[in-house]
């Protein structure tokens, strides 16, 4: 009986240390995407509004 209730305890510690190393692991990873994906929509802006302002996306291409 006692065996059993060691095993529980150390089931349920198993798995709320599980639980709080996967909300550390999300948060963790949540906040480095944004600052990824702020970079690149920073970097692709100026082409894209250019693009839909009319002007040439090239250098060369301002010739005619």
């Amino acid at each position: 009986m006692l065996g059993i209730v060691i095993l529980n305890v150390v089931f349920c510690a198993f798995v709320i240390v599980g639980i709080l190393g996967l909300l550390a692991w999300g948060i963790v990873s949540d906040r480095t995407m944004p600052v990824h994906t702020q970079r690149h929509a920073r970097v692709q802006q100026p082409r894209a509004a250019r693009r839909q302002v009319g002007l040439p996306a090239r250098a060369s291409q301002l010739t005619a």
